[in-house]
């Protein structure tokens, strides 16, 4: 079993098939149905908030049914789309909790949502365990993890349109459900722009 170990401030990861620590099964699915299990059932409006950028209470959200999208305000106060997010999707606001530190988004859902909101404070057990002076943490936190990185590659790496074809591939309904400036501004080009190249393939 892998797990990433935090111990003054460094992280390191290995596999320790020795150390029996009673986790159910590392994988997303897993904390997919203790979340369904155990969060509160929530639904939200469109253009209402579920993470505010500065709140410091870590949370994590499954969308069953809707879509989010992760922004926040750059330099010239212009918002930027970070992420967008689905059913089926988790959105997760670990390191508010786990390192005290704020909200660096905001988390907005952009049509009529709903799913199970989790507090991690409360449920702590479950994500980690304490041996000594050192921290273990589930495999799905890795895979969290990896998730954002994998977002993160996405905007600095795939062209806009490798971006927008990515996303229709995952919700070929996307214009139906989601305003069009908001994939424009996730795969980074003007709306007028990507108007222009679906008259064009279609």
């Amino acid at each position: 079993m892998e797990f990433c170990i935090f111990a003054n401030g460094t992280n390191i990861n290995f596999t320790m098939p020795d150390l029996q620590l009673d986790f159910p099964q590392s994988d997303v699915d897993t904390l997919k149905d203790y979340v369904q299990k155990h969060g509160v059932r929530r639904k939200l409006r469109r253009g209402e908030r579920l993470v505010a950028e500065g709140e410091d209470t870590g949370k994590i959200f499954f969308i069953r049914s809707g879509s989010f999208k992760c922004v926040r305000g750059d330099s010239r106060g212009r918002e930027r789309v970070l992420a967008l997010m689905f059913e089926g999707d988790l959105v997760a606001n670990y390191l508010t909790a786990r390192c005290g530190v704020p909200s660096m988004f905001n988390v907005v859902a952009m049509e009529e949502s709903e799913g199970y909101e989790l507090g991690i404070k409360e449920h702590t057990g479950f994500f980690e365990r304490r041996v000594g002076d050192a921290v273990y943490v589930h495999g799905f936190v890795e895979a969290l993890a990896y998730s954002h990185l994998s977002k993160a590659l996405s905007l600095s790496c795939l062209s806009p349109w490798e971006r927008l074809a990515e996303l229709r591939n995952k919700i070929p309904d996307i214009f139906t459900r989601v305003n069009m400036q908001d994939v424009a501004n996730y795969i980074g080009v003007s709306p007028a722009i990507l108007s222009r190249r679906l008259a064009e393939v279609l």
